[in-house]
């Protein structure tokens, strides 16, 4: 499908109504409720080359970790331990 000028605008439109809603509400915005390393695969910034940052995400959102994925840690971390609770 892809972003036209025409979906940007009507996403931009929905974005401010929104926002307009919560200021009148009095709420504050709220956190992505899901793991990180689910958006940024929503977000195309999956496979090889971003193999390593997803995974480091996973790790500083204390998501469990593959064997591949402990050993890719355990290369990029500098002998730090895995978290025990997201950082």
């Amino acid at each position: 499908m892809g972003f036209t000028k025409q979906t940007a605008k009507a996403a931009g439109a929905k974005g401010r109504q929104a926002a307009a809603a919560n200021r009148r509400s009095g709420g504050s915005p709220q956190p992505y409720p899901f793991p990180f390393s689910g958006f940024l695969e929503l977000a195309g910034m999956a496979g090889p080359s971003w193999r390593a940052a997803v995974t480091l995400w996973k790790a500083a959102d204390a998501e469990p970790l593959s064997e591949d994925e402990r050993a890719l840690f355990a290369r990029h971390a500098g002998g730090r331990a895995l978290p025990a609770r997201p950082v």
